[in-house]
């Protein structure tokens, strides 16, 4: 992100000064880029986007392949094969195998994203909006109609990367696996979204709570005489520890999202019978939360679902094969 923060500002100096006289007494001077720069500058914000989305993606990953080898391993096994060495091979993994997913995910984004911020930006500039309120509110709605397609697309993109992560396939491929697993098992999904996004908010203003009322009985303690006001600072703890937690929060929804599909994953490849990796507890949960059927499920789709057949047993290992790729 730095080289590219750079470049910006170096294109931003790419201009002249001109003077400006009144009546032969200088009055001052304008900048005004050269030729070119505008476009060049769009361009490189563009880049930004990208590159901002990439980042995020490729964290995300990480995390999903991550949290994937965890599952699809032997429950008893679990603490000796994972260690503070799993990250590491999970960042290898993704740089090696899953950057161009993560690439063409991040630019599906960063494609929307774009004209998104060319239309604010000519809504707070356009000198004409004010006189046509027609294009003001079409503009308007063009502005939200692209917010919410960027939000679809990331949802998409999430889900593609944990199918990615589970079974090693490309960007196209694993948004349909993921739109399919999440159509014949919506309810077991929401159940596992509504409360662990309810946990997530919880736990947020559980810590920006206790570390702001912290933060403000130890200045209050410590600075009262030397600080004019707490509130300022007080506020700026608060600020501060919600983005921190956030991240935290980002980290095990993550998590959450790709075991939830891990076990459904798991359930399938065992022709719908058990789960073979999963613990009592979250078989327990999954099935008295809302079990799908398939009668349940508009006849349009229903019929459109593509089966998973059943894998063959180890019988040596008393554990059914899963077709998935675990680090």
């Amino acid at each position: 992100m730095a080289p590219l923060v750079y470049y910006c500002l170096y294109l931003a100096s790419d201009g002249i000064f001109i003077d400006h006289y009144i009546d032969g007494d200088y009055v001052g001077k304008t900048y005004h880029l050269n030729p070119g720069v505008g476009q060049r500058l769009w361009f490189m914000f563009f880049c930004v986007l990208w590159t901002g989305n990439f980042i995020a993606a490729f964290g995300f990953l990480v995390i999903a392949i991550s949290s994937a080898g965890w599952y699809f391993t032997v429950p008893n096994e679990r603490a000796n094969k994972f260690n503070s060495l799993t990250l590491s091979k999970s960042y290898w993994e993704v740089l090696r195998y899953h950057s161009g997913t993560a690439a063409f995910g991040s630019l599906l984004i960063a494609l929307i994203q774009l004209p998104r911020y060319v239309a604010m930006y000519i809504q707070k500039h356009s000198k004409t909006l004010g006189a046509n309120p027609v294009l003001k509110y079409v503009l308007y709605a063009t502005i939200c109609l692209l917010r919410c397609l960027e939000s679809c697309m990331k949802f998409i993109a999430k889900n593609a990367y944990i199918q990615t992560a589970i079974h090693s396939t490309s960007f196209i491929f694993a948004a349909k696996d993921a739109f399919f697993l999440i159509a014949r098992n919506i309810f077991q999904i929401g159940a596992v979204a509504v409360i662990s996004g309810i946990a997530l908010i919880i736990l947020k203003v559980f810590v920006c709570v206790t570390v702001t009322t912290f933060a403000y009985f130890y200045m209050n303690a410590q600075y009262a005489n030397s600080l004019h006001d707490l509130v300022a600072p007080t506020f700026l703890v608060l600020v501060i520890s919600w983005m921190t937690v956030t991240m935290f929060t980002d980290v095990f929804q993550c998590t959450i999202d790709t075991i939830i599909q891990c076990y459904l994953t798991d359930l399938e490849n065992n022709d719908g019978v058990k789960a073979v990796y999963a613990d009592t507890n979250m078989k327990d949960f999954l099935d008295k939360h809302g079990k799908l059927n398939k009668n349940q499920i508009p006849t349009d789709v229903a019929t459109n679902l593509p089966t998973n057949d059943p894998k063959p047993t180890d019988d040596s290992t008393g554990l059914d094969q899963v077709a998935v790729k675990t680090i």
